[in-house]
């Protein structure tokens, strides 16, 4: 990942910002810290830190250990802010590192683009429905009562309004800036990030409504192209790509990616914030941080073991806390069970037979899931069908 283009910009933009504020043009700030620090700055300079440009020969890392000192002291902020930003810049930072590891360069099915896990502004909502995201606008009619079209080709919806909607319920997703930093970020597949991508994907099956589209999509594709006992295996053994798979091309589902994600970080933020402070953040106070901080250390620390071992022990956590443990469960279970499958069978499952087996095991699972599901929401459910009663006698409690 482009590590260091992304905080050399972020810290070029708050030396811009400051400048700019206070009203100076770079002679003035030139002067300012000659008279103040007795250090001596040239305009090129200048604009090359503001542009967060580097020079292979000159300043390889930006800018120097005393050059750091002098900026932090003028802005008046520490330099871990200068560097990363505030906490909340941090927090931010490290969701759009997750999101760039989850996705490990994943293209789309179709036309092969790279995919980016995002939701952008749109000068005519119609854009939306015409590219295979009408899901929002159906979303946004639905929370604000209005009609979607005003005849068959006209949608009756303000766009200002429409791109309000998608700011305020996806504000992570849908912000231009998160966008654009994400885009400096990434780089492209890795084979080293494979493992903590699936990891992490696996994090999300916590959410039960994401775990069971994903998985879905995931058998019907994977059985179709007749790749499902190869991908099954990848996917068991952290080894597979499947950033398009979980945001579903930021079609239909894209939003249950969001909730997914968003509540991944709500209950791992604490413990995820934590290492990269000691791997990465606390190194904004040593002597030659910049020289530390490059992208070499930051691409070893995300492809660490001590990294995979993290997200291996809240993964095992999240297996079996009460909360999360359903949603697990019904994808390693859908798994198990279509591994044992006679792969000629395609999607559906032949389910005729007179003796229980994997097929009738899996459509009891995917009942059972249903039933969980709607019982944690509405804690209505009726007497269901399950081929398991058959064979053992089952009993409410």
């Amino acid at each position: 990942m482009n590590f260091q283009k992304l905080l050399y910009k972020d810290m070029g933009t708050k030396v811009n910002d400051f400048r700019k504020k206070n009203n100076k043009t770079q002679d003035n700030l030139i002067e300012d810290i000659s008279q103040k620090y007795h250090y001596s700055f040239d305009r090129q300079r200048i604009s090359a830190i503001e542009n967060g440009k580097t020079d292979p020969r000159k300043n390889p890392y930006l800018m120097s250990s005393l050059q750091l000192d002098i900026f932090s002291n003028m802005l008046n902020i520490d330099k871990t802010t200068f560097i990363f930003g505030d906490k909340q810049d941090r927090e931010k930072l490290i969701k759009l590192i997750l999101l760039s590891i989850i996705m490990n360069g994943d293209k789309d099915r179709f036309d092969k683009d790279i995919q980016l896990p995002f939701l952008k502004s749109v000068k005519n909502p119609f854009e939306y429905e015409q590219t295979g995201h009408d899901y929002l606008i159906y979303q946004f009619t639905d929370a604000n009562s209005h009609s979607v079209f005003k005849d068959e080709n006209k949608l009756l919806i303000n766009s200002e309004e429409f791109n309000n909607f998608i700011n305020s319920s996806f504000p992570f997703f849908a912000n231009k800036e998160n966008i654009d930093k994400y885009n400096i970020l990434y780089t492209g597949y890795s084979k080293d990030l494979l493992e903590p991508s699936t990891l992490l994907i696996k994090l999300l099956f916590g959410n039960l409504k994401f775990a069971k589209s994903f998985i879905e999509h995931f058998t019907n594709i994977n059985i179709a192209y007749g790749t499902f006992k190869e991908e099954a295996l990848n996917l068991l053994q952290n080894k597979g790509v499947y950033g398009s798979l979980a945001i579903d091309w930021t079609l239909t589902y894209f939003p249950q990616f969001i909730t997914a994600f968003e509540e991944l970080w709500d209950n791992k933020k604490d413990v995820l914030m934590k290492f990269f402070d000691e791997q990465i953040f606390r190194l904004s106070n040593d002597a030659h941080a910049l020289k530390k901080l490059n992208d070499k250390h930051f691409n070893y620390v995300i492809q660490s073991e001590a990294f995979i071992y993290l997200l291996q022990e809240l993964l095992t956590v999240d297996e079996y806390t009460h909360d999360t443990a359903i949603g697990h469960n019904h994808v390693r279970s859908r798994i198990q069970a279509a591994l044992n499958m006679n792969p000629e069978l395609n999607a559906k499952r032949d389910i005729t037979s007179n003796y229980y087996d994997v097929n009738q095991l899996g459509y009891d699972i995917d009942i059972l899931t249903q039933c969980y599901s709607k019982l944690s929401e509405d804690n209505d459910v009726k007497d269901i069908h399950l081929f398991a009663k058959r064979y053992v006698d089952i009993k409410t409690v």
